[in-house]
């Protein structure tokens, strides 16, 4: 596995240029920080809770949307795969900010 740190700053720095560059704000309006809550807020009764299962994501190092994981348990003789993908529209209705 691998895990990426910028201690360099070089990251953050190049996204601070792009931000000034394309006039692009770095904070979100109180509606949309509002909506946020509120769904982070909301109880998922229609999802297993998986949060104690040791997922890794299968993104591109690249990414910065980390919305597909997968992790591999011995069950018995055989390998169980869990695979989980984010369900953004169960977080995000329709109209939100």
């Amino acid at each position: 596995m691998k895990s990426l740190t910028d201690p360099s700053q070089a990251l953050f720095t190049g996204l601070s240029k792009i931000r000034a560059e394309f006039h692009v704000p770095d904070g979100f309006p109180a509606d949309v920080v509002a909506a946020a809550e509120a769904a982070a807020k909301r109880v998922p009764d229609q999802h297993a809770d998986r949060m104690a299962v040791p997922f890794v994501t299968l993104d591109p190092a690249s990414s910065t949307d980390l919305d597909q994981a997968f992790s591999i348990e011995a069950s018995g003789g055989n390998l169980l795969l869990h695979y989980a993908i984010a369900d953004v529209a169960w977080f995000v209705e329709d109209g939100d900010a």
